[in-house]
């Protein structure tokens, strides 16, 4: 993480007028930089939350971030400081914001592994939701059941009207397949196919 005294050094630095330039006599033209630039960061960071870059989108919002703090040190150091403390207290908001936004935008949907309600609900062909599925089997060995979900191995199954999360004894057991429980230890219930 960058310590904030080195940003401003730097920014600051990078501000400076060399000696014999003439120093910049009309301050609209760089505040209207320090705006696009400022606006373009923005832009960016808004970009990389939608767009899979691999971090290319990020590192652009921040270039253009430090090139607008610098515009604004180049107007005034004062204002220049002030927009660096802006920069530097948004930056981990805007972080956190996008932690908590990102999970529900599209890309954030197909990286992580949440379950699709959709799909859970299409297992019912139709019917009510039944009751969420039981961590605690109360099922005997040798109760005949129905599959929810195609087990690979793991799944759910339909028991006496609970749902239940069963284990396939070998391979994977289809969708919609009569099974059998096989066995019923602690809180796992194995079952294969009725042939």
């Amino acid at each position: 993480m960058v310590n904030a005294g080195i940003l401003v050094t730097g920014c600051s630095l990078l501000a400076q007028v060399p000696p014999g330039q003439p120093t910049p006599g009309n301050n609209s033209e760089l505040l209207i930089w320090a705006i696009v630039l400022l606006g373009m960061a923005l832009a960016f960071f808004l970009a990389e939350l939608f767009v899979p870059s691999g971090g290319l989108l990020g590192a652009c919002a921040a270039l253009c971030l430090i090139g607008g703090v610098v515009m604004l040190f180049r107007i005034d150091t004062t204002v220049g400081l002030i927009g660096a403390i802006v920069s530097l207290i948004a930056i981990p908001i805007a972080f956190m914001g996008s932690l908590y936004i990102w999970p529900s935008t599209p890309i954030g949907r197909a990286l992580t592994l949440g379950a699709n309600d959709e799909d859970e609900n299409s297992a019912y062909d139709g019917q009510a939701p039944l009751s969420a599925p039981q961590h605690a089997p109360d099922v005997a060995v040798g109760t005949l059941g129905k599959t929810l979900t195609d087990l690979r191995p793991v799944g759910t199954c339909l028991f006496d009207g609970k749902r239940q999360e069963c284990l396939a004894e070998t391979g994977v057991i289809g969708k919609g397949t009569q099974v059998k429980v096989i066995t019923a230890d602690g809180m796992q219930l194995k079952v294969r196919p009725v042939e």
